[in-house]
C-alpha cells in the first residue's frame, strides 16, 4: 500500500484559509481569526500558526499588520474560459479588481541587444536588426502590486507607442488609437520562481512560486504583435479552460 503524502499542520491552516478565501467566506479586506483562535482551532503552537500566516503573506493571499492582525489581501483566484481574448486589465476588472499600471522602463532596441535579457526572443522569427519596443510594467490590483509584465512589440507592427498609454490598457491603445485589430494569442502557463527584481516589486521572498504566463499575440492579419511574460502572485493566478474531446 502506497504511503499517503504527509500534510503538515501549517499546511492544513494554509489550506483552510485559502479555501475560505476562494469560497467567499473570507472576503477581501476582512480580518482573519486571531492567532490564538487558530491555535485552538487546529491544536497547534503559535509558531506553527505564524509559519502558515507568513507563507500566505508571501504568496499574496493576506497582509499582516503588526499589533492588529492579518487581513485578506486578494479575492478568489481569477477563473476564465478560453473564449474571447481579453487584456490583463479587462480580465481582472471583469472580476471586480481595479487595475492600474506603473511603468518600470521603456526603450526601443534591436533584437540582438535583447538576446541575453529576453528569454525566447529568438523564437519569435524576428531578425537580429529588427527594432522592438521593450518595456515593463507593474500591474496593481486595487492599489497593490499583483503582477510584473515584460513586453516585446515589433516596431514594424506598432511604429509608435505613446508612453502615457502604457499606464492604462495597452490593448485599448492598440485598438482605439492605432486602429490595430488584435487576432489570436498563444499562451503557456508555468509555475516558477521569479527574478530578484520581480520578488522585490511583488514583496515576496526569494524562491516563492508565482504564476508565469508567456503569451505570443498576433494581429488579425497574422503579423506578430506582442510577446509578453507576466509574473503574478499565486493568490491572483488561476485559469479555468473549457475543452472537448470531440
Amino acid at each position: 500500500m502506497a504511503n499517503k503524502e504527509k500534510v503538515y499542520h501549517y499546511e492544513k491552516i494554509q489550506n483552510y484559509i485559502i479555501e475560505n478565501i476562494k469560497n467567499g467566506t473570507l472576503k477581501r479586506n476582512s480580518m482573519l481569526p486571531r492567532e490564538d483562535d487558530l491555535c485552538q482551532m487546529f491544536g497547534v503552537s503559535r509558531m506553527t500558526v505564524n509559519k502558515a500566516l507568513s507563507n500566505l503573506a508571501d504568496q499574496g493571499y493576506i497582509r499582516r499588520v503588526k499589533g492588529t492582525g492579518s487581513f485578506v489581501r486578494g479575492i478568489a483566484p481569477l477563473k476564465r474560459k478560453s473564449e474571447r481574448l481579453l487584456s490583463f486589465t479587462e480580465r481582472y476588472e471583469n472580476n471586480g479588481i481595479k487595475v492600474t499600471n506603473k511603468l518600470l522602463f521603456y526603450q526601443i532596441s534591436e533584437v540582438k541587444d535583447l538576446m541575453e535579457r529576453v528569454e525566447r526572443i529568438e523564437k519569435l522569427n524576428l531578425k537580429e536588426e529588427d527594432l522592438v519596443h521593450y518595456f515593463a510594467r507593474v500591474r496593481l490590483g486595487d492599489g497593490n502590486p499583483i503582477s510584473v509584465q515584460y513586453n516585446v512589440v515589433p516596431v514594424k507592427t506598432v511604429p509608435y507607442i505613446e508612453i502615457s498609454y502604457l499606464r492604462e490598457s495597452f490593448y485599448r491603445y492598440l485598438e482605439e488609437v492605432m486602429n490595430i485589430s488584435i487576432g489570436k494569442s498563444y499562451s503557456e502557463v508555468h509555475i516558477s520562481s521569479a527574478s530578484d527584481e520581480v520578488n522585490q516589486i511583488l514583496k515576496i521572498k526569494q524562491g516563492t512560486l508565482t504564476g508565469r504566463l508567456d503569451c505570443v499575440t498576433y494581429t488579425e492579419d497574422n503579423n506578430l504583435l506582442e510577446y509578453s511574460r507576466t509574473y503574478t502572485l499565486a493568490a491572483f493566478f488561476s485559469m479555468e479552460y473549457e475543452s472537448s474531446r470531440y
